[in-house]
């Protein structure tokens, strides 16, 4: 097997080690225990990065930094801005935890891409709110009803 392959494979495992983490996560789980499960399924992409874009991975949120816009500072570093998008590009899995995880507490979904402000590749697992109401009733009303069980 090559040294891509096997770098690959371990990738692989890691992921679904993070996402059954996420899984397993109870309707008690603390904001900080959903964002450091979230965090680590989004560190857990970085060995497709390192084999797709030379060991970069760009984790971004919404968040309107330009001259024109009515938003506050934004709350959290950033190495990049375009649009109504902040990210960092890092291959530092330690500072990529720490800024996904500082972004969730702040109520951001957070994005990962390969490629910063490149189309294709990459997703979400949402904010901590959108976690919570994908995997429990927590809404208010009929039209709030899980049907996900």
């Amino acid at each position: 097997m090559s040294k891509l392959m096997k770098r690959i494979s371990a990738g692989l495992d890691r992921e679904i080690a993070a996402i059954e983490r996420i899984a397993k996560l109870g309707v008690n789980a603390s904001d900080l225990e959903i964002a450091e499960a979230m965090a680590e399924y989004y560190v857990s992409v970085l060995p497709y990065a390192r084999a797709k874009a030379r060991g970069r991975v760009s984790l971004s949120i919404h968040h309107d930094v330009s001259a024109r816009s009515l938003d506050p500072p934004c709350p959290v570093e950033y190495d990049w801005h375009d649009k109504n998008t902040v990210g960092i590009i890092t291959t530092d899995e330690a500072r990529a935890k720490d800024w996904a995880i500082r972004a969730m507490l702040l109520g951001y979904a957070v994005f990962y891409k390969f490629r910063p402000r490149k189309g294709g590749g990459g997703g979400s697992q949402g904010s901590i709110q959108d976690w919570r109401n994908r995997h429990f009733d927590v809404g208010f009303g009929p039209a709030s009803i899980c049907t996900r069980r």
